[in-house]
């Protein structure tokens, strides 16, 4: 291993992990891109992670995949999927970043999950998900807090199935007075001499 990855807030002052620096380059175009310019990565052969991308823990299992056939043992689950996109993303690991988006498209609707398609500018999953999203209390709306139009979408989702579900029942009412109707009218005309005045029933129907 020939470089350092350093964790934490800052230089020197968090957790490392030695890698091979030839597997993220050729994973990474980011990380090939550092050390194909002059920059202080290269000359010091050490790269500093945001805290807001990846903990060591999850860079290690990230770095785990890049390695030959390391990606044969990939499990995506909802406890990993958001910092494995994470990093895929921010390093631009394009085959890993594909199954993690794929994945994210069959996770349970929620406004979480919602919230960081949202953040991470996901149309498609947020579009997918939001279409799905069942009913929702108030405390569940906490993570999309930050995003007000993630709220304005969820509040139009529902506005828009209170309508639909408000003129569905118009309509099944009114079937039912129409059908009603026909009843009755059928009722007093049942016994009318052929060619009385008649309602036709298939005004009705």
């Amino acid at each position: 291993a020939d470089l350092v990855l350093e964790f934490g807030p800052g230089e020197g002052e968090g957790e490392t992990l030695k890698v091979h620096s030839t597997i993220l380059r050729v994973a990474s175009p980011v990380v090939h891109a550092m050390f194909e310019r002059d920059m202080k990565e290269r000359q010091r052969m050490r790269i500093q992670v945001s805290a807001e991308v990846a903990s060591k823990e999850q860079f290690e299992e990230f770095y785990r995949l890049l390695l030959p056939f390391g990606s044969d043992g990939l499990k995506l689950t909802t406890e990993n999927v958001g910092y494995m996109f994470r990093i895929s993303d921010f390093y631009q690991v394009e085959h890993l970043r594909a199954k993690c988006v794929a994945f994210l498209h069959t996770v349970d609707p929620t406004v979480m999950w919602i919230a960081f398609a949202h953040r991470h500018g996901l149309g498609d999953v947020y579009g997918a998900l939001l279409a799905r999203l069942g009913p929702v209390a108030k405390e569940d709306l906490a993570p999309a807090r930050d995003f007000p139009e993630v709220l304005i979408d969820i509040a139009a989702r529902f506005s828009q199935k209170a309508s639909t579900a408000a003129q569905d029942a118009a309509e099944r009412r009114i079937v039912g007075i129409r059908e009603c109707l026909k009843r009755k009218i059928d009722e007093v005309y049942k016994d009318a001499p052929t060619g009385s005045n008649r309602f036709p029933g298939t005004w009705f129907e």
